[in-house]
């Protein structure tokens, strides 16, 4: 199957044990640092079976990589929350938003077979579908006051330029999770 990768190079890999060869040579490095502990462990184990639950075992490891990038986004997200004395309500969304800015991913996979938008679709405006019209969301997480800011910063992360119109907390994370993406 021919396979674009996260840094758009063109790969052909024909089954699962190459694809996960692949992975576990290319990121060595972000296996070692985005693994589930600490503080958010239960959480971050939670996505990982949701995600496994919807979508299955099929390119496992291709997925295995987006989930390890998610966490890693989340995980600096939550360090830098905690770094500006964030409220725990704030930290938790922040982080909540970094799991989740690349869901859409998955489903582009599936449907595309490919991380390219511009061969497939606009993987953060499927990620809010998912989540808010087919309401994944609920599975992380019940209160929906935080529900719009999540949808907005996951819409902007990966605009070539910030929506205008945002308040002031909107556009302070749609930055912050681009500049973590």
């Amino acid at each position: 199957m021919q396979f674009t990768t996260p840094d758009m190079r063109e790969i052909t890999i024909s089954d699962k044990s190459e694809a996960c060869d692949f992975i576990k040579d290319s990121c060595k490095e972000c296996n070692r640092k985005y693994e589930c502990t600490g503080e958010n462990a239960a959480f971050c184990n939670h996505m990982k079976n949701i995600l496994v639950a919807k979508y299955g075992a099929a390119e496992g490891c291709l997925k295995e990589s987006r989930i390890r990038h998610s966490m890693g986004v989340a995980n600096f997200l939550f360090a830098y929350a905690k770094s500006h004395d964030w409220s725990k309500e704030e930290t938790e969304d922040l982080y909540l938003t970094g799991l989740l800015h690349d869901i859409g991913r998955f489903e582009q996979v599936r449907l595309y077979h490919t991380f390219n938008d511009g061969k497939s679709v606009n993987h953060a405006e499927i990620g809010v579908k998912i989540l808010f019209e087919d309401v994944l969301i609920r599975e992380f997480i019940e209160d929906k006051q935080y529900d719009e800011i999540i949808k907005i910063a996951i819409l902007n992360h990966n605009r070539p330029a910030i929506e205008k119109g945002l308040t002031e907390r909107q556009l302070l994370h749609s930055k912050i999770i681009r500049d973590a993406d």
